[in-house]
């Protein structure tokens, strides 16, 4: 079933459009869900959450070239105002670790929280990223927003994880350069 089969589905408000998406990336999502919880159980409930949500937003949104990203975004934040909700002692887990990695590159919590501040910093992390080589890319999404461990980055990009640690470090080096040019300091 194609993504935009899926997505007349939903304009047409038919549920099998739910059962379809759940049939194409359920498994994937659910992985995901999984590695940001440590908790499949509460996983499925963040995908049910997401499930809804996309039948909300979908009309009038219009995801049809990338349905699977659109649907892992609002999985994503699900899982983490789920974790922010539950106060969750997150020490040693994987969300932890990788925001940790991430503070040296992004503007510290002095700047203002505005809508309007957030809205640039995503644009221009976005607009960083988007100039990225392919396999840059590849690492810096599959870490920093797909959470996945730098094993099994190494392990689907046939690279060694030596290499995949590199590549994020010098990503991280290069995005902290590419927002203090903009006035963002770290």
């Amino acid at each position: 079933m194609t993504d935009n089969y899926i997505v007349d589905l939903f304009f047409a408000r038919d549920e099998l459009a739910i059962s379809s998406l759940d049939d194409k990336y359920g498994r994937a999502l659910r992985s995901f869900g999984t590695r940001m919880l440590n908790d499949s159980f509460t996983a499925d409930e963040c995908l049910d959450d997401t499930y809804m949500k996309t039948w909300e937003t979908v009309p009038p949104n219009e995801p049809r070239s990338y349905l699977f990203e659109y649907v892992s975004k609002i999985l994503r934040h699900r899982c983490l105002d789920r974790l922010r909700h539950a106060k969750r002692d997150v020490r040693n887990s994987s969300v932890t670790v990788i925001s940790t990695e991430l503070t040296d590159a992004l503007p510290s919590r002095e700047v203002p929280d505005g809508e309007l501040l957030k809205n640039e910093l995503t644009r221009l992390i976005a607009d960083f990223v988007r100039k990225l080589s392919a396999e840059s890319r590849s690492i810096f999404v599959m870490r920093y927003f797909y959470m996945d461990d730098i094993r099994t980055i190494a392990k689907r990009l046939a690279i060694s994880e030596g290499k995949t640690k590199t590549v994020l470090k010098r990503t991280r080096d290069k995005l902290r350069i590419y927002l203090e040019a903009f006035g963002y300091r770290a």
